[in-house]
């Protein structure tokens, strides 16, 4: 699987969203941001990570995912998953 299938079964199970971008030079960076459970009666939460100074956008995005499986696998977090409204259901064009 791409790092672009990864980054894209990412989006469709969790609500977050990926960010990556040229910076100056030849430099990539992005962020990664994963909407945590929302806890009783408290605001949502989430959290959000860097990569920075890539020499493509698939570094980037490659970094990024290794940094959410870790978070995820050490966290005592649940990312929220995608709301239903941002699943395409099988009538839409």
């Amino acid at each position: 699987m791409s790092v672009w299938d990864q980054v894209d079964d990412l989006l469709g199970r969790y609500d977050s969203s990926v960010s990556i971008q040229a910076g100056s030079g030849y430099a990539w960076s992005g962020e990664l941001r994963l909407t945590l459970a929302n806890p009783e009666a408290a605001p949502s939460r989430s959290i959000t990570l860097y990569s920075v100074g890539k020499i493509d956008p698939e570094e980037v995005a490659s970094a990024l995912l290794e940094d959410a499986a870790a978070w995820l696998a050490e966290s005592d977090q649940e990312p929220l998953p995608v709301p239903d409204w941002m699943l395409e259901t099988a009538g839409e064009a």
